[in-house]
C-alpha cells in the first residue's frame, strides 16, 4: 500500500515543480522577444500619438515623452536642413540597417535596433511626416540576455533554497493524504476476510473521515449479519442433528420393537399351536400356560419400557422435587431384591453416608430400581454386588466379566444388551440404563459407566 504514498508524493513534486519549469522555459524562450516586441509596440503608439506640432516648435532639441518615461525621446528632423540630425539619419544608413529615407510613403515608419554596449540596446523609429519632414523615436533598454541572464541566475540561485523545501513539503502533504488511505485499506482488506476486530480511526473533518465511519458502521453491520447468520446455521445444524436422530430412533425402534417382540410372539404361538393339535397333555398344559403367561407379561413389559423410554426421551416430564434421604429410598428398593439376591447366591456390601437430596423420588426410584436389576442380571460368577452412598456420589458396582470400550460407548442406546440370552426377567428389552440415562439428565445429575480392570467390576456412578 506504500505505493500510494509514492503517487501521492511524485503528483505533489510534479504540481510543486511545473511552474518553476514553466517559470524557466518562459525565461529562456520567450523574454527576450517579449522585451524587445513590447518596446517596439510603445513606440509605435507613441508615434501614432505624439503631438507632431510641439516637436516642430522646438526643433532641435529632443523631448522626453511622458513625465516617467525617461528611455523615450522625440526628435523633429528636417531633411533639407543641413544640422546634426543628419548625422542622427546616419544610423538609418548603415550598411547592417540601410533604410532610404524618402522612398517611405508618406506616415509610414521604420524601427531599428542598435546595440551600442554590452549592456544596452536602442531603438530607433522613424516615422515620415512629409517629404522633407520626419519625426524620430528613441527607446533605449537593458539588452534582452542581460536581463535573461539575470532572472534565470536568480531562478537557479533560488531554486537551491526552494527545491528542498518543495520535497519536504510534498514529503509531509503526501504522508498526510496516505495514511487514512492506507488505512482504509488495511481495514477493508480484513473485512473483506471477515475479520471485524480493527476499526477506521481517521480525525480529518474530510470525506475521508466520513467514509471511514461508513466503513465502522458496515462492518458492524456486517458482523452483526454474520453473527446471526452463523447462530441460524448452528440452529439449523441442531435441529437437523435431532431430525436426523428422530428418523434414526424411529429406525432403531421399529426394528428393535420387531426384534423384542419376534421371540416371546413365537413362543407364544407354538405353544397355543402344540395345545390346538394337542401335542400337549398332562400335567405339561399347566405349564405351557404359565410359559405363556410369562411370555405375555414380558411383552407387557416391553411396552410399559417402551412408552417409559420414549416419555423420558422426549423430556415430555412434570418433574415434582421433593427432599428425600437416599439411604432409605436404597433400603426400600432392594427390600423388592430379597429374593432374588438370595436365590441367587448375591454377596451385598452395603455402605452408607447421610445424604439428603432434593430431587423426584418417583423418577430416582426408577433409576434405582433399574440399577439394582442391571446389576443383578448381569452379576458373574462370584457373585457380589457393592452399593456405596457418600456425601457427593452413589456408586452401584458388581462383579463382571470384561467388557470392551466399545461396549461401554454403546451401552446406553436404546435396546443394546450386553448378552441377549440373558433371563428377561430385569430389564431384558435392552432400555434399563437407556431409562436411566434420560432420568439423571432430566434430574441434572452427572454420571458414569466404567469398567474396572483392577477388581474385574462394572461400576455405576451417580454425582451428586
Amino acid at each position: 500500500m506504500r505505493k500510494i504514498f509514492y503517487k501521492i508524493f511524485l503528483y505533489f513534486c510534479l504540481a510543486a515543480y511545473l511552474p518553476l519549469v514553466l517559470i524557466y522555459a518562459f525565461n529562456f524562450f520567450y523574454v527576450d522577444k517579449y522585451i524587445i516586441e513590447d518596446k517596439k509596440d510603445t513606440l509605435i503608439k507613441i508615434a501614432e500619438n505624439m503631438d507632431i506640432e510641439q516637436l516642430k516648435k522646438v526643433k532641435k532639441q529632443d523631448i522626453k515623452y511622458g513625465e516617467n518615461k525617461l528611455d523615450v525621446y522625440l526628435r523633429y528632423i528636417d531633411l533639407n536642413e543641413n544640422s546634426e540630425n543628419k548625422d542622427f539619419l546616419k544610423i538609418f544608413n548603415r550598411n547592417d540597417t540601410k533604410v532610404d529615407i524618402r522612398k517611405m510613403k508618406l506616415n509610414e515608419y521604420s524601427i531599428k535596433t542598435v546595440k551600442l554596449s554590452s549592456l544596452t540596446n536602442h531603438f530607433f523609429l522613424i516615422k515620415k511626416i512629409s517629404d522633407h519632414e520626419v519625426v524620430a523615436i528613441i527607446g533605449e533598454i537593458i539588452g534582452t540576455n542581460v536581463v535573461t541572464g539575470i532572472m534565470i541566475g536568480i531562478y537557479k540561485q533560488y531554486s537551491l533554497f526552494i527545491i528542498p523545501i518543495l520535497l519536504i513539503g510534498s514529503y509531509i502533504i503526501s504522508k498526510k493524504f496516505s495514511e487514512p488511505i492506507e488505512i482504509l485499506e488495511k481495514v477493508s482488506t480484513q473485512i473483506s476476510n471477515s475479520d471485524f476486530t480493527e476499526r477506521v480511526e481517521i480525525k480529518s473533518k474530510n470525506e475521508l473521515e466520513s467514509l471511514g465511519n461508513n466503513i465502522n458502521k458496515m462492518a458492524t453491520k456486517l458482523k452483526q449479519n454474520i453473527d446471526e447468520l452463523n447462530l441460524l446455521n448452528e440452529k439449523l445444524k441442531v435441529e437437523l442433528e435431532e431430525k436426523e436422530k428422530l428418523l434414526e430412533t424411529e429406525k432403531m425402534f421399529m426394528r428393535a420393537i420387531g426384534h423384542e417382540l419376534k421371540t416371546p410372539i413365537a413362543i407364544i404361538n407354538g405353544y397355543i399351536e402344540a395345545l390346538q393339535d394337542n401335542i400337549i397333555e398332562g400335567e405339561e398344559i399347566a405349564k405351557t400356560y404359565n410359559i405363556i403367561y410369562e411370555e405375555g407379561m414380558s411383552i407387557n413389559k416391553l411396552v410399559k419400557d417402551i412408552n417409559e423410554y420414549l416419555k423420558l426421551e422426549f423430556k415430555n416430564l412434570e418433574l415434582c422435587y421433593e427432599k428425600i434421604q437416599v439411604r432409605g429410598l436404597i433400603k426400600d428398593s432392594l427390600k423388592k431384591y430379597k429374593l432374588d439376591i438370595e436365590q441367587k447366591n448375591i454377596k451385598l456390601i452395603e455402605s452408607y453416608e447421610d445424604k439428603e437430596l432434593n430431587t423426584d423420588i418417583k423418577l430416582f426410584n426408577i433409576v434405582l430400581n433399574n440399577l439394582i436389576t442391571n446389576a443383578i442380571t448381569y452379576v458373574d460368577e462370584r457373585r457380589e454386588i457393592n452399593i456405596e452412598l457418600t456425601d457427593k456420589s452413589l456408586i452401584i458396582s458388581n462383579t463382571s466379566k470384561e467388557i470392551s470400550e466399545e461396549t461401554i460407548d454403546k451401552i446406553f442406546n436404546p435396546f443394546y444388551k450386553i448378552d441377549d440370552s440373558r433371563n428377561r426377567k430385569y430389564g431384558g428389552t435392552g432400555l434399563g440404563l437407556s431409562i436411566v440415562k434420560n432420568i439423571l439428565e432430566a434430574l441434572n445429575l452427572k454420571y458414569s459407566f466404567s469398567y474396572d480392570k483392577e477388581e474385574k467390576k462394572v461400576k455405576f456412578i451417580i454425582v451428586f
